[in-house]
């Protein structure tokens, strides 16, 4: 790739270029070795999630609406009935900038112990997707989810398998998609129509699907958390204090494809 051009390998040819690229602002993507790394404005993304051959990028424009998607130690965020603390664990992006989660070891149990983002106010009715990358502590279940909204629900994601264990019936799809470091990034999708002012929620849950004990040993590994316009999760957006809006990919070919 080069500013503007996406070169194609065979036929070596200008025929098989893709040309006149587009994208007015920086993007990310899953590099060769599996990170995720800035891409500058303009230039093709060649995207290596799931391993293999790349793909080439070109997604509509996206806004992540959480304005702290890595500082989780902000007051934005909500810690229910927990703790976090900066760790050298390393994260998707291969830099030692990881959450780790504690339950605040009040004793007793919940089902409430994690993450919050309470009065995300959405700006249109329509379909949105809200995603998180997460990782096992010695809690191996998570639910996420959303409330207050149109519609409420919570699916479980299992981050030692990688699988859903159950997809809320409000979510229209559930995802769990393999990283780096033993990540998953868990993405689920929702109708919002009505009310669109409510709470963005990872928790942690037992291998059941149910309460911990908050014992101060249950802990979780978490970064870049989303929220976005679309009816799927994209890919990721970083934001430190405000929205962030990445642009639209386009791309002409002044070439014959076939």
């Amino acid at each position: 790739v080069n500013t503007g051009k996406a070169y194609g390998v065979l036929p070596n040819s200008a025929n098989a270029d893709f040309a006149s690229f587009v994208s007015d602002t920086d993007g990310t993507r899953v590099d060769e070795n599996g990170l995720i790394v800035d891409v500058e404005a303009n230039v093709p993304r060649l995207d290596y999630t799931g391993g293999g051959c790349p793909s080439l990028l070109l997604e509509p424009e996206a806004t992540n609406l959480i304005e702290y998607s890595e500082d989780f130690s902000n007051d934005y965020w909500s810690k229910s009935e927990s703790v976090i603390t900066s760790t050298n664990n390393v994260s998707p992006d291969g830099t030692n900038n990881t959450t780790l989660l504690t339950d605040d070891n009040s004793g007793g149990t919940s089902t409430g112990v994690g993450l919050k983002k309470f009065a995300l106010t959405l700006p249109s009715a329509g379909t949105y997707a809200f995603s998180i990358f997460a990782k096992k502590g010695t809690v191996k279940v998570v639910k996420f989810g959303h409330a207050g909204y149109s519609t409420e629900g919570y699916t479980y994601f299992n981050l030692e398998t990688g699988v859903v264990v159950s997809k809320a019936a409000t979510h229209e799809t559930a995802t769990i998609e393999e990283h780096e470091n033993g990540f998953y990034k868990i993405a689920i999708t929702f109708e919002d129509t009505v009310d669109l002012t409510g709470s963005f929620n990872l928790l942690m849950a037992s291998d059941a699907g149910g309460a911990i004990t908050k014992d101060g040993t249950n802990t979780l590994y978490t970064y870049g958390a989303q929220a976005e316009k679309l009816p799927y999760a994209s890919s990721y957006i970083p934001t430190n204090g405000s929205t962030v809006t990445r642009s639209e990919d386009s791309s002409g070919n002044t070439g014959d494809l076939s």
